[in-house]
């Protein structure tokens, strides 16, 4: 961050493209840009979402790349009526400031990530803004409201069909069912979240490659300026790549749990030619220059050191492998609690991989994380931690569209009737969005809890139900489905977990 002595007025200065701002009806938002961006680690703060005074949109939408740093000051002053000296004293606190920042104006903080203005360099586009989507009139702003009044982030689930079967799927596949939303339908509610500026249209599956439309929803995608994640576990072909790179895709995600033939047959019910397969899947997509994101899940079956040692080794041995993440097997809402202790791995053999990744972090430069596991350290914990706990954006920022059609909002909740908010074969997003059942489950009555759960009687539901809220999902890991309603078992207050969860 530089001071307003120490401007270069000559620098063309420009509001950096890794992030976006979203008129949210009554105030705007600051927050990342989804898929193709500026992203260069440590250089922006990632999943940050807030919301900005008006004001201060309207500020950096002068910041569109084609003006020198002092014409833009002497433009902003102008327009403002503010002195020069104030304008650029600013703007400075802008201008590529190394961390967060939070500015008090008319006594209300608003909180503004790292990097928001940077020079521009020539692979940077100009960007466009319009200021009237930042005009809001004084007396119809809030801010205290955390629910968007437009919904961020979608992420579409096409089907539930894969061509492997996991011991520990996380999917409901009790409905093993493919898309059942026309194409044509698929394509409106593409344009609808373009309408609405949403941030992302995600994928997720099941498995892309099994929908006989991937292609030209990947292509619908694209052309409306959303860019998903695309992920698989099937080996995939050269002529699948060269399509895919047709359209315009250059990253994909491969979940591969092992390259030992054996490990996998009993992980993922396979036949004894897919280990090869997907190492030869990896290699081409190296050959293509995909950006190829591995991720990887231990189970009592692949937590074999050596073996993980040969699997990191192979991946890194890519030249365009950007990231690797190792997780434990969790706990499966979908799964008997027979099947969990059968393929959960052991605390000790957990703990000798996640030595293995820090020691191969600490000799070379890798993107290699380890995703960690459920402890009983994570349970009741004490209030002051479980009260700076994430926020829960399921319902809040985004939402979840099934292979038939049904809103939920969570991925893992699926079919569960609580957690259904709408359904867009019938509905536009914004009906499913607005719907009494999405607005009922934000705003909790407490009168609806059971009488078995703590949280009936407990005298700070309000303040926790809507913010930050809880994990549904680890509620009913813990208590079950039918327990819907009991305490985040991080709660000090919740009571012991029924259904055995954790590794150990």
């Amino acid at each position: 961050m530089v001071t307003n002595t120490e401007i270069n007025p000559n620098v063309v200065y420009i509001f950096n493209p890794a992030y976006i701002l979203k008129n949210d009806v009554n105030r705007i938002l600051i927050t990342n840009t989804a898929g193709k961006f500026l992203d260069k680690p440590g250089e922006i703060t990632d999943g940050f979402v807030n919301f900005v005074h008006p004001l201060h949109a309207i500020l950096f939408s002068y910041f569109d790349g084609l003006n020198k740093i002092e014409e833009i000051i002497n433009e902003v002053s102008e327009s403002f009526e503010m002195p020069l000296e104030k304008t650029r004293e600013i703007v400075a606190q802008f201008i590529e400031n190394p961390n967060t920042l939070t500015v008090i104006h008319e006594q209300i903080p608003f909180s503004f990530p790292k990097n928001v203005l940077i020079p521009k360099s020539n692979d940077i586009l100009v960007r466009e803004f319009n200021i009237n989507d930042f005009i809001i009139p004084a007396e119809n702003a809030v801010y205290d409201n955390v629910r968007l009044n437009k919904p961020l982030d979608t992420i579409f689930m096409i089907n539930t069909l894969c061509e492997t079967d996991c011991i520990y799927c996380y999917a409901d596949r009790k409905k093993n069912i493919n898309c059942q939303i026309s194409i044509e339908r698929i394509k409106e509610l593409i344009a609808e979240a373009k309408s609405l500026e949403m941030r992302n249209f995600d994928l997720c599956g099941g498995e892309l490659f099994l929908y006989k439309h991937w292609e030209e929803l990947l292509s619908t995608l694209y052309n409306n300026g959303f860019f998903p994640y695309v992920s698989t576990k099937i080996p995939i072909t050269e002529n699948t790549i060269q399509r895919l790179k047709n359209i315009g895709v250059d990253s994909i995600q491969i979940s591969i749990d092992s390259i030992q033939g054996n490990e996998l047959q009993q992980i993922l019910k396979v036949n004894s030619a897919y280990a090869e397969k997907m190492k030869n899947t990896l290699l081409t997509l190296d050959r293509y220059d995909f950006k190829i994101y591995v991720n990887s899940i231990i189970t009592n079956y692949n937590s074999n050191v050596s073996y993980v040692d040969e699997l990191l080794d192979f991946l890194f041995s890519l030249k365009n492998i950007k990231r690797v993440g190792v997780s434990a097997a969790g706990y499966s809402l979908y799964k008997t609690e027979n099947d969990f202790l059968k393929y959960r791995p052991t605390l000790d053999s957990i703990k000798k991989i996640e030595e293995l990744i820090n020691n191969k972090k600490a000799k070379q430069t890798l993107n290699l994380f380890f995703g960690g596991y459920l402890s009983q350290n994570d349970f009741n914990q004490p209030k002051e931690t479980f009260d700076k706990r994430a926020l829960c954006t399921g319902n809040v920022e985004n939402f979840y569209i099934l292979p038939d059609g049904k809103v939920t909002i969570c991925e893992e909740l699926y079919w569960h009737p609580k957690f259904i908010i709408g359904d867009v074969t019938k509905q536009s997003i914004m009906e499913c969005w607005n719907s009494p059942e999405a607005q009922s489950l934000y705003r909790l009555d407490q009168k609806m809890i059971s009488d078995k759960s703590p949280c009936k009687t407990c005298h700070e539901f309000d303040k926790c139900r809507n913010l930050p809220g809880v994990c549904w999902k680890q509620v009913m890991y813990a208590y079950g489905n039918n327990n819907w309603d009991f305490p985040d078992p991080r709660c000090p207050l919740a009571p012991k977990e029924i259904n055995q969860i954790l590794i150990q």
